[in-house]
């Protein structure tokens, strides 16, 4: 069985390089998913406040503005929604985590909140729109959030899945081959040595034999 490699010190050098290289980058891909799984893990207990927060934020917001609706009446708050000035908008970044990119968003002011309450007038507002205004600007600001940290998860999710796949290439394929043809030639080159041994040893006893009967 020649494994696919020939039996030579060279390759068997080489190999040994090979399979030290191998299992180190096995160690390091190892250590690497170890702390994806642990960030995995924290970011999924983020991902259940944020989801409780931003429920109840939600809910917050909901009931003010039913309550806003009874006080100014459906039409003119749907003229007031139809008016509201863009306060924020979404920016998007890059973050490193655990040595994956994953996105990060930021609201970004555009406007100052004080003055865009000028978009409707005293008279013809109410406190109960103020309160609904400030309630779903906090809902909105943990919902971004929330996607944000969402798509942390998806993303830390395919990571741990590609770096176990490269773990278990090395761990049950790459590591074993390379280990399996060091093992293969250091055996040959260790019978070879032996059959020259043999060879050199009846040359030697022949030689003798020779020198004996001359003698």
């Amino acid at each position: 069985m020649s494994m696919g490699v020939q039996a030579t010190r060279m390759n068997l050098m080489r190999l040994r390089e090979k399979l030290k290289l191998a299992e180190k980058g096995h160690d390091l891909l190892q250590e690497k998913l170890d702390s994806l799984v642990i960030r995995f893990f924290e970011v999924v207990d983020t991902i259940r406040g944020l989801r409780e927060d931003s429920s109840k934020l939600t809910l917050e917001a909901y009931e003010t503005l039913i309550d806003a609706q009874m006080v100014v009446g459906p039409l003119r708050l749907k003229e007031i929604a139809f008016a509201a000035p863009e306060i924020w908008q979404i920016e998007a970044f890059e973050n490193n985590v655990a040595g994956v990119v994953v996105p990060k968003l930021d609201l970004e002011k555009i406007r100052d909140e004080a003055d865009s309450r000028l978009f409707y007038s005293f008279l013809s507002s109410s406190a109960e729109i103020d309160l609904t205004i400030e309630k779903y600007r906090k809902a909105i600001e943990k919902i971004v959030t929330l996607a944000e940290t969402l798509a942390m998860l998806q993303i830390l999710g395919q990571a741990i899945t590609e770096t176990k796949r490269r773990v278990n290439a090395l761990r049950f394929i790459l590591i074993p081959r390379l280990q399996s043809q060091t093992v293969f030639i250091e055996t040959t080159l260790e019978e070879q040595e032996r059959e020259q041994f043999a060879q050199l040893k009846k040359i030697k006893e022949k030689l003798e034999r020779k020198a004996a009967a001359k003698s």
